[in-house]
C-alpha cells in the first residue's frame, strides 16, 4: 500500500512537472487550429486524476519489487527512450522509431530476427498511419538533407520528392521558369 502511494505521488509530481514545460509548447507553424499543445497537457492531466485516484482508493495490496534483472531492463528502456527523443528530429521518424522498437523487442524476449522485423513493419506503418491518414506531419530527418551544388542551399529530399511528384502530377507545370526565376533573384539580392 505504502509503494503504491509513493508511486502515485512520484508519477502526480511529474506529472504536473511536464504540464508546466508542455504550456510552453509554441511552434513555428500548426496545420491544426489547436496545435499540438493540448494533447500531451489533455494526457498528463488524465495520469494525474489517476494518480489521485490511485492515491486515496487503491486496494490493500502486497506489492514485490522486481529483481536485479528487470531494473536493469528498466533502466535500458528508460535510457533508450530518452536516446529516442534526441535523435528524433536527425534520423527521422522511421529510423528512429525502428531503433527504440529493436531494443524494446529484445528486452520484451522477442528473437533478433524477429524483433528487426517487428521494428521494421511497425516504424513504416506508423509513419504512414500519421502522415497519410492522420495528417500529423513527422520529421524525415535532417540526415537526408543534401546539398544543393547550384545554389548551396541545403534542400531536404523529401522536398525534392514533393516537387518532383507535383511536377509528375502537373502542379509543378512551369519548374524551369520557377528555378529561373529564383536564380535571377538571387543575382539581384
Amino acid at each position: 500500500m505504502l509503494s503504491t502511494r509513493i508511486f502515485s505521488i512520484f508519477l502526480f509530481i511529474l506529472s504536473a512537472f511536464l504540464i508546466y514545460h508542455g504550456l510552453d509548447i509554441n511552434p513555428k507553424f500548426s496545420y491544426e487550429p489547436l496545435g499540438p499543445k493540448p494533447f500531451p497537457i489533455f494526457s498528463l492531466s488524465l495520469i494525474m486524476v489517476c494518480c489521485v485516484l490511485l492515491l486515496f482508493f487503491a486496494e490493500d495490496t502486497n506489492v514485490q519489487w522486481g529483481d536485479l534483472g528487470l531494473w536493469k531492463k528498466l533502466i535500458v528502456l528508460v535510457a533508450s527512450l530518452f536516446i529516442f527523443a534526441e535523435i528524433f528530429e536527425y534520423l527521422g521518424f522511421i529510423i528512429s522509431s525502428f531503433l527504440l522498437m529493436s531494443v524494446m523487442s529484445l528486452l520484451f524476449g522477442a528473437k533478433p530476427v524477429q524483433g528487426l522485423v517487428f521494428a521494421a513493419l511497425s516504424s513504416v506503418i506508423l509513419y504512414y498511419v500519421f502522415d497519410e491518414l492522420l495528417q500529423i506531419t513527422l520529421p524525415w530527418g535532417e540526415i537526408f538533407e543534401t546539398l544543393d551544388s547550384n545554389s548551396n542551399e541545403v534542400v531536404s529530399n523529401e522536398n525534392i520528392v514533393r516537387e518532383t511528384a507535383g511536377y509528375a502530377l502537373g502542379f509543378n507545370e512551369n519548374l524551369d521558369t520557377n528555378k529561373a526565376n529564383h536564380e535571377s533573384i538571387k543575382k539581384e539580392g
